[in-house]
C-alpha cells in the first residue's frame, strides 16, 4: 500500500508538471510576439547577407546610371565640337543662335567675325592639307588669347571652311586688348607647309546699335569683316603688282608707252578685284576696253 501511494503521488506529480509545463508554453506562446530586432538576432547571418547584396546590386545600379549619364554628356559635347580645331562646330553656333532669337541683348554683347585671307589660293598651291594648317593655326591662336585673358563668357564657333564667329559677353572690357593679342599671336605663327597666317576680322558691340538682334550684329561683324578683308587684299595685289614688278614684265627695250598701258590696266584690275574669288569684276572688262582703245589711237 506504501508502494502504490508513493508510486500514484509521483504520477501525480509528473503529470501536474507535464500538464503545468504544456499550459506555461501554450500561454507563453499566445502572449509573446517577437519583434523585428528578435527576428534580426535569430537570423542575423542571413540579414547580414542580404544587405550585403543588396549593396552591391544597388551600388551597380547607380554606378551604372552615373556612367551613362556622364557618357552620354560626353558624347552631346563632343556632337558640338569640330575636329579639326577644337572648337565649337556649326551645330553648336545654330543652337546659341536660338537662345538670343528675339531677346534683347545686353550692352556689353558682342559679336565677331574671322576669316582667313588666301586659303583658296593656299589650296590651289599647297594642298589642302595646308589649307588645313592654316585653320588650326587660326583656331591655336584663338585659344591661346582665350587662355591667356581667362575668357569665360565668350564661345568661339567655326561656322564654315575658314570663317570663325565669335559670341559673348565683353565682361571685363577687355576685347580690344585681346584682338589686338591675337593678330600678334597670328602675325608670328608659323606652320610647317605654310609659314604666314592672315585673318580679316570684323566685329560690333551691342551698345553700338541697342535696337539690333543679332542676326543684324552678325551681318554688321561680317559687313567689317569683308571690308578688313577688302583692304589686305588691295594691299597684296599692290604688293605683288608694284612698278617694279610690271616693268620687269617688258623687256629692256620695250616701249615705255606700253608699259604705260599695262600700268593703266593693272590699276583698273586692282580697283575691280574680287577679295572673295581672288577674279576681277565684271566691269573691269566695259573700262579696260575703252582705256586700251583710247591708248591704240594715241
Amino acid at each position: 500500500l506504501s508502494f502504490r501511494m508513493e508510486y500514484r503521488s509521483c504520477r501525480i506529480s509528473t503529470f501536474g508538471y507535464v500538464n503545468m509545463q504544456t499550459s506555461i508554453l501554450r500561454h507563453t506562446d499566445e502572449a509573446y510576439k517577437p519583434s523585428f530586432s528578435d527576428y534580426i538576432q535569430a537570423h542575423y547571418i542571413r540579414f547580414i547577407l542580404f544587405a550585403i547584396l543588396f549593396a552591391t546590386v544597388f551600388s551597380i545600379l547607380i554606378f551604372y546610371a552615373l556612367s551613362h549619364r556622364k557618357q552620354s554628356r560626353i558624347l552631346e559635347f563632343k556632337a558640338r565640337i569640330d575636329d579639326m580645331t577644337g572648337l565649337f562646330n556649326r551645330r553648336a553656333y545654330e543652337e546659341e543662335l536660338q537662345k538670343y532669337e528675339g531677346k534683347s541683348l545686353p550692352s556689353d554683347f558682342i559679336a565677331a567675325v574671322l576669316d582667313i585671307n588666301g586659303l583658296k589660293r593656299t589650296n590651289d598651291n599647297l594642298g589642302h592639307s595646308a589649307g588645313d594648317e592654316l585653320i588650326a593655326g587660326l583656331a591655336d591662336c584663338i585659344k591661346k588669347t582665350g587662355s591667356e585673358h581667362g575668357f569665360t563668357h565668350l564661345k568661339t564657333f567655326r561656322t564654315g571652311g575658314d570663317e570663325f564667329t565669335i559670341l559673348g559677353f565683353d565682361v571685363d572690357k577687355i576685347y580690344d586688348k585681346a584682338m589686338k593679342l591675337f593678330l600678334e599671336k597670328a602675325d608670328v605663327w608659323k606652320g610647317i607647309k605654310v609659314k604666314k597666317l592672315s585673318v580679316s576680322y570684323g566685329y560690333v558691340r551691342s551698345n553700338e546699335y541697342p535696337q539690333a538682334s543679332l542676326s543684324d550684329l552678325l551681318q554688321i561683324a561680317d559687313n567689317r569683316m569683308y571690308k578688313n578683308k577688302e583692304q589686305y587684299y588691295r594691299a597684296d595685289f599692290i604688293n605683288q603688282n608694284s612698278d617694279v614688278n610690271i616693268t620687269n614684265l617688258f623687256k629692256p627695250d620695250a616701249d615705255k608707252q606700253d608699259v604705260d598701258m599695262f600700268k593703266t590696266i593693272m590699276k583698273v584690275y586692282e580697283s575691280e578685284y574680287d577679295h572673295t574669288t581672288g577674279l576681277s569684276g565684271m566691269s573691269y572688262f566695259s573700262r579696260s576696253i575703252p582705256i586700251i582703245k583710247t591708248e591704240i589711237e594715241v
